[in-house]
């Protein structure tokens, strides 16, 4: 079994980091408007109830999505894990792999037509298709080197 970690580009790196700072600043804030003027009667409770609940959520998504995220190639099986979200694609199924040398992208093309960009750090292409490779020789691997 061998694990790649996803690869956030920086500008979603950093809005996933503002996020949480932000989600941070609304509870400190909304406890700080509870604590400090109370709730006037049930509808006002609530509202509280509802804010302080949708900014704690907020980084039980976040902070999974950045600490777990990962493809996890095993004997028969490609494992997607996006945070809390967990995918697994049956090696079998894989027909060819296409690595954009210019670019940098990787696509894994599937047997039922349909397609996924596989988005690993660049260094690990050429490991994430061996790894592949070495449970399903049977997948094709193309090289493009795209000019722009």
């Amino acid at each position: 079994m061998k694990s790649f970690r996803f690869q956030f580009s920086k500008l979603i790196f950093w809005l996933l980091i503002a996020a949480l700072a932000l989600c941070a600043a609304a509870f400190a804030l909304n406890a700080w408007r509870f604590f400090t003027f109370g709730a006037d009667g049930f509808y006002d409770a609530l509202q509280y109830i509802i804010l302080l609940a949708a900014t704690l959520a907020c980084p039980i998504i976040i902070i999974p999505m950045l600490a777990s995220s990962r493809y996890i190639v095993t004997e028969k099986e490609l494992i997607t894990k996006f945070g809390l979200i967990k995918s697994k694609y049956r090696l079998d199924d894989v027909m060819r792999l296409s690595l954009d040398r210019s670019t940098g992208k990787l696509s894994l093309y599937f047997k039922n037509d349909s397609f996924m960009i596989i988005v690993v750090n660049r260094e690990w292409n050429d490991e994430f298709i061996e790894a592949l490779r070495e449970h399903h020789p049977a997948i094709t691997v193309e090289y493009v080197e795209n000019e722009s």
